[in-house]
């Protein structure tokens, strides 16, 4: 039985595959066209016309690694909440479903980050060649450790997965829930940062500055456990939602 569940979960791990290998190979593309976007837009700042820039970031890595994970995060829930019921009423176990999913999405993000880092390694050879002399501002490389790779992987196909479970739970209301969220944080938290790096003082942000610190002293080890934790925690619960879900053909 359990030989025979092995099997027929390979299967399903090859059926999501070729299925989604056409979504693979465009976040691969996206990955590669956004570093080299951000190489151009660097190499305009330093050289371009009133290029003043005498320091360098890496934006190019910077952009392979953002803009492919949040397409991937509304990717993969979008994915889930479309292709749930379809795979189901086909004829797919959903336990088997959901598990070659996530394992297929897991995989992916893994792979964007590992690609993210070979990109890296690409842009400091560039900096050596093009920029030679000028500050790296930004040093990436230590983010670009399997300790690291792995969780945060994990975190993005938990969201991913959480977010299209509870879309086909309770409708299109999540995914505004999630936008609205999205755009807070994005609009927010630099103007958050920027607050509490100003010398202004009140209680609350007394309170922030507290947190803050605490967050940044905490152990690197207890963090990532956390992580991971949360991320199980999330995935759990889309499964819940999952395997109560009706299926609407």
């Amino acid at each position: 039985m359990v030989q025979e569940d092995a099997i027929m979960l390979k299967r399903e791990l090859k059926k999501q595959l070729y299925t989604r290998w056409d979504e693979i190979t465009l976040m691969l593309v996206v990955e590669a066209g956004f570093f080299l976007f951000g190489e151009l837009m660097l190499a305009a700042a330093v050289y371009g016309i009133g290029g003043k820039e005498r320091t360098v970031i890496p934006i190019g890595t910077m952009l392979a690694v953002c803009v492919p994970v949040i397409l991937m995060v509304f990717f993969g829930m979008s994915s889930l909440a479309m292709n749930f019921n379809l795979a189901v009423s086909m004829g797919s176990v959903r336990s088997r479903y959901v598990m070659a999913m996530l394992g297929v999405s897991y995989l992916q993000a893994v792979a964007l980050l590992w690609i993210a880092d070979l990109f890296y390694a690409l842009e400091q050879w560039i900096f050596r060649v093009a920029y030679a002399g000028m500050k790296n501002e930004l040093e990436m490389g230590v983010f670009f450790q399997w300790k690291y790779i792995l969780p945060v992987s994990l975190a993005v196909v938990a969201i991913a997965a959480l977010i299209g479970a509870l879309f086909l739970r309770f409708g299109k209301g999540v995914f505004v829930i999630f936008w609205i969220c999205w755009m807070a944080a994005v609009i927010g938290g630099p103007q958050l940062a920027k607050i509490l790096a100003s010398k202004k003082d009140n209680a609350f942000l007394r309170m922030l500055r507290i947190m803050a610190r605490g967050f940044c002293g905490f152990p690197q080890a207890g963090l990532l456990v956390i992580i991971t934790a949360i991320s199980v925690a999330m995935l759990a619960a889309a499964w819940m939602v999952l395997r109560r879900q009706q299926v609407v053909t």
